[in-house]
């Protein structure tokens, strides 16, 4: 109720989580340090940016003074959950140098994406109606209100794979750098995934209803874009990192630039 609104000022918001089943590593070497590992991960990440009109508007319609406003609607974001089966394989090379890799396969649970790129809203207070209007591309591997609990059951139905690779060197003056690619990789979600690409037109509101405006508002854009559906193939992307540490050591100090 408090936030700014006018400036269309974006938030973005993530969800990320990274929970390990079982996990097994193995030292067949301590003088190379050689080791291998298997591992069985349920991960999530999401990220979304929205503006500050959209949180406003479903508290309170009437908390904006214009009659007519345009793409106060618009947002861009995802959200994706899948199982990671993995095998590392790591080894000190030399007393310096040190390389490691991991290679997954991908088991995808929930995918769903949403742009809105065009939408707007028109209020008419003398008439006590509200029109809205939103145009976009909605994908998702399933539908909102037939969420099955077996698709959380690891079953490759939507595959993918993954490769992490990692080295380290020790240098001769005491510093140290590691280098690491993290989760480069893929989904393939199932063809009886959906894709939604929506224009409502204009969804008339009548405040004289006893359900409120703010209900009423987001039960007609949920089924006027739920309606209209196809079946669809698709490719995601996991969201993958590159970082490299640098460090040091100072007396009983070790400091790290880490980018």
């Amino acid at each position: 109720r408090d936030i700014t609104i006018g400036d269309n000022k974006l938030n973005n918001i993530t969800l990320n989580s990274n929970n390990y089943v079982a996990m097994l590593r193995m030292l067949k070497s301590v003088k190379k340090y050689n080791e291998i590992g298997l591992s069985w991960q349920i991960r999530n990440d999401g990220r979304v940016k929205v503006n500050n009109e959209i949180f406003a508007v479903f508290d309170d319609y009437r908390i904006f003074n214009s009659s007519s406003l345009q793409d106060i609607f618009n947002l861009n974001g995802y959200n994706q959950s899948y199982h990671q089966f993995s095998f590392t394989y790591r080894q000190n090379y030399t007393k310096r140098l040190a390389i490691g890799a991991k290679l997954s396969l991908l088991s995808g649970i929930s995918y769903t994406s949403l742009k809105v790129g065009q939408s707007e809203i028109n209020l008419d207070e003398s008439a006590d109606v509200i029109d809205v209007s939103v145009r976009g591309t909605l994908r998702s591997n399933f539908k909102f209100d037939n969420f099955q609990k077996e698709m959380v059951n690891p079953n490759f139905k939507n595959p993918g794979l993954s490769i992490t690779a990692g080295t380290s060197y020790k240098l001769r003056d005491g510093w140290f750098v590691l280098g690491n690619l993290k989760d480069i990789g893929f989904i393939k979600w199932s063809k009886d995934s959906y894709e939604y690409n929506f224009n409502t037109g204009k969804i008339f509101i009548d405040n004289a209803s006893n359900q409120s405006a703010d209900n009423r508002l987001a039960d007609s854009l949920d089924k006027n874009i739920s309606s209209i559906s196809v079946n669809k193939s698709y490719v995601s992307a996991l969201n993958g990192k590159a970082e490299i540490l640098i460090n040091k050591d100072f007396g009983n100090y070790r400091p790290n630039l880490i980018l």
